[in-house]
């Protein structure tokens, strides 16, 4: 979750989108459905207590369908 951190505190800091990798080798797409069902798993109860809101987790390459899954929502509070 290195990278997530790293765009949270890039997005506090400057107010603007960070150079989140947003690529992905072979391997990760070969097991992206794998690793989407256990970022939903996961994600809802992980993100708030890592500070990491929607606008993070889609600054990191998370796609809304995802988040939506994981029961992760935009909120004006973020």
């Amino acid at each position: 979750m290195r990278p997530i951190r790293y765009t949270r505190n890039h997005l506090i800091q400057s107010g603007e989108p960070g150079a989140a990798n947003r690529g992905a080798s072979a391997e990760a797409e070969d097991d992206l459905p794998e690793l989407e069902k256990a970022f939903v798993l996961v994600a809802a109860d992980y993100g708030p207590r890592k500070g990491i809101d929607y606008a993070t987790w889609r600054e990191a390459g998370v796609t809304a369908e995802v988040l939506q899954k994981a029961g992760i929502h935009w909120s004006r509070r973020s």
